[in-house]
């Protein structure tokens, strides 16, 4: 569900103040009540996760996305974000922070080259993700990534943000979902990239992002099975989805009467076409013989 300061498709209308004004209060149980709040509507919109908060940089007070970020300042809006996340996930509502990262424009945001060096990059843009995402920190079980470039390459298809940074530094143990990819001007964003870079999912609304022409490649078919390994681990582990399951759950098809008065009017109408097709048949075995 999207958010990240109200859930869409609320039933109540609940609605909080841009993310930059919760920093403004520097209070942490506050923080932490918004996130209980959107954790709440989300369950009852019947949902087990939501695309917030979002912790990119306020660079510029003009940019686009500002009342969706916290701060200008890395440590605020780290701690901002883990105790927001603690408060959603506290409820089984997987939290995915956005964007991955340097997002820090919304106009011509599809396929930007963002360049700084590597201590802006870890000092500034890359500290939230600590405090969203690591496991003694926020512990976010979900991320959504850019559409932006750091550099030349996109940033869900680079293997040093992704697998390298996210996964082995910060110890980030969910799945990254990437922000749409069959927008228009997205064909930059490579279903093959981001893959092999440690990407899980593609926010689509029906391109065909198939893998199928790889399906003999042993470095792809690696990267899919991961993929699928990281997101049935997040969700069975730490999704509202699987509230009252646990290891000895087992599943038995049940059937209700009117199901098995369509299995057996199936099967009578099936032996009935039979025989008929059976008596069509030697009937005109007969009219040939006679």
């Amino acid at each position: 569900m999207d958010g990240p300061t109200y859930c869409k498709e609320s039933k109540n209308g609940c609605r909080l103040p841009c993310e930059g004004i919760w920093a403004a209060t520097f209070n942490k149980e506050l923080i932490t009540a918004a996130g209980t709040a959107l954790a709440n509507d989300c369950l009852h919109t019947e949902y087990q996760g939501m695309w917030i908060p979002g912790i990119n940089i306020h660079r510029t007070p003009y940019s686009g996305r500002n009342h969706e970020y916290f701060s200008e300042d890395p440590l605020l809006t780290g701690l901002a974000a883990q105790y927001e996340i603690e408060g959603i996930q506290a409820y089984d509502v997987m939290a995915f922070p956005k964007h991955f990262v340097f997002n820090d424009q919304e106009a011509n945001r599809n396929g930007i080259g963002i360049w700084l060096n590597e201590q802006a990059a870890r000092e500034i843009y890359l500290a939230p993700w600590k405090y969203a995402c690591g496991p003694k920190k926020g512990n976010a079980h979900g991320i959504m990534s850019s559409f932006n470039r750091a550099g030349c390459v996109w940033t869900s298809g680079s293997y040093a943000l992704i697998t390298e940074i996210l996964r082995n530094e910060i110890g980030f143990d969910g799945f990254i979902y990437t922000d749409m990819a069959d927008a228009n001007g997205t064909e930059y964003m490579s279903c093959l990239d981001g893959i092999v870079a440690g990407t899980d999912l593609w926010l689509s609304s029906g391109k065909d992002h198939s893998f199928m022409s790889y399906r003999s490649n042993a470095t792809v078919v690696t990267a899919m099975r991961e993929a699928c390994h990281r997101l049935l681990y997040a969700v069975c582990n730490h999704s509202a989805a699987m509230n009252g399951v646990s290891a000895s759950t087992r599943y038995v098809r049940q059937y209700l009467w009117w199901e098995y008065t369509v299995i057996a009017l199936t099967a009578v109408s099936a032996v009935l076409t039979a025989g008929s097709i059976g008596m069509l048949c030697a009937s005109h075995l007969k009219k040939e013989n006679n």
